[in-house]
């Protein structure tokens, strides 16, 4: 009767404890690349973060689960249905995530119009945000972004401006928290979009709407788990 009771209390342990997923087991080879590419061009992250006074691990693993996902093949096709679409139509024809970070060109055009809200002119001009005019929605600013999107320095730098953009939106959610908090709630800004209230973030914290196929399956994730996960293990 004292082995079963022992047996029982272990089970009942293993069934409460934590699950602490192992990413690079699950995704395999994607979660490989994305490391890789990450090492890769850890310059260009510190390039943009220090300047800002960004936590150059904390860029790196808001857009680590995009990179999980980020399938070539599918970049290219979207790319360049996006660039005959968008560019002569708008997003309303056209909205389709791309290149490596997988940001739409709605997601950019917001950037940029809140970046001349919340952001001063020193961060602006190192942005080279200075220049854009993204109030006046014709083909050769549409043409324009999607040029910028389509590149690595680009997207680099709307990512860099989504963080400064973010802070100063949601500095009363953010204030006295601690560094893991602040990563998972940017990460999730990220995913599910920082045109939310702050309420509405926190409420999407944990929550699997993450996969990385094209097609919406079973097996979804936790954003800010595989993001949080990179900032602890990005050093292995």
């Amino acid at each position: 009767m004292r082995t079963f009771i022992i047996l029982l209390s272990f089970l009942l342990l293993s069934f409460n404890r934590p699950c602490n997923p192992d990413y690079p087991l699950i995704f395999g080879s994607d979660y490989a690349w994305a490391k890789h590419w990450v090492k890769g061009h850890a310059a260009a992250f510190e390039q943009l973060a220090v300047p800002l006074n960004i936590p150059t691990a904390e860029l790196e693993s808001i857009v680590f689960p995009e990179l999980v996902r980020y399938n070539a093949v599918y970049d290219v096709i979207e790319i360049q249905s996006l660039k005959f679409l968008y560019v002569s139509r708008g997003k309303d024809y056209a909205d389709f995530s791309v290149g490596y970070f997988q940001m739409k060109p709605s997601f950019a055009e917001r950037v940029e119009k809140d970046a001349l809200k919340y952001l001063g002119v020193a961060e602006l001009t190192l942005l080279g945000f200075d220049r854009l005019s993204p109030t006046e929605d014709n083909e050769a600013n549409r043409r324009d972004r999607v040029e910028r999107l389509t590149g690595v320095d680009g997207q680099m730098r709307y990512l860099a401006a989504f963080y400064r953009i973010c802070q100063l939106r949601f500095t009363a959610s953010l204030a006295g928290q601690p560094d893991e908090y602040r990563l998972r709630f940017l990460a999730t800004c990220y995913n599910a979009g920082y045109h939310l209230s702050g309420d509405q973030i926190r409420d999407r914290l944990n929550r699997k709407f993450f996969h990385t196929g094209k097609v919406i399956t079973s097996n979804n994730y936790c954003y800010a788990d595989i993001s949080a996960y990179w900032l602890k293990h990005r050093m292995e």
